[in-house]
């Protein structure tokens, strides 16, 4: 299997981006720059993927290099934005393999049925729900996963000071966010919703800096 590399990403979303223009062919393009997104396609060997906020930082971005870069059977993901699941569904058909897609638009705080799907994706999700709903909402994700599923959570640690450059991205590009969390506290409400850390990773994007956690639910 090809290595996963973010100048290859990169090229991958600006050919099929050729119908965007200005700030949405940036944050669709510029991405992997910003996200590690390689890091998190590393965990997809083959398998069924779902991908909660499959629109957010640039709509259908993730979608787009799961199911291009990596053996997916079968990929489903939602968002909240009507409008940047349509972009995602269109940008995926122009050149989609062979992988069953299912996109959908979902009212906030709702979680889809995530049964079928090995790896759920929460990138860069979490801190743009209100911090008071953070603990309903990862006990929601963890009950609709199926047992032995794993949980890839990737979001901005609040316990860096470079968090502040997060929050002036999301100001300027998303109208939003500024709901960023320390990582033992994202820990610690996770395992509250009966999932089992298996282990935690940091990667500075630029002056972005994330934490990656994954969590099983059951023994595997």
């Amino acid at each position: 299997m090809p290595a996963v590399r973010t100048l290859g990403l990169l090229r991958v979303l600006r050919d099929a981006a050729a119908e965007l223009h200005g700030v949405e062919w940036l944050k669709l393009v510029c991405r992997p720059l910003v996200c590690p997104y390689a890091d998190l396609l590393r965990h997809i060997e083959s398998e069924n993927v779902f991908d909660i906020g499959c629109g957010s930082g640039g709509s259908g971005a993730f979608a787009l290099l799961a199911t291009r870069t990596r053996p997916v059977r079968r990929f489903g993901g939602c968002d909240v934005s009507a409008a940047r699941v349509a972009t995602a569904q269109r940008l995926l058909r122009a050149g989609l393999p062979a992988a069953e897609l299912d996109l959908r638009c979902i009212p906030p705080d709702a979680v889809p049925a995530l049964g079928g799907y090995g790896l759920v994706f929460l990138t860069d999700v979490l801190h743009h729900v209100p911090r008071d709903r953070h603990d309903t909402f990862l006990r929601r994700i963890a009950a609709r996963m199926q047992a032995g599923a794993r949980l890839i959570l990737t979001d901005i640690d609040a316990g860096s000071k470079l968090v502040l450059f997060n929050r002036i991205h999301d100001r300027l590009l998303n109208a939003g966010g500024g709901q960023e969390r320390r990582i033992a506290d994202v820990e610690a409400l996770l395992q509250a919703g009966g999932l089992r850390i298996l282990r935690v990773t940091l990667r500075r994007q630029l002056v972005y800096p994330h934490f990656t956690i994954v969590a099983a639910k059951g023994d595997t």
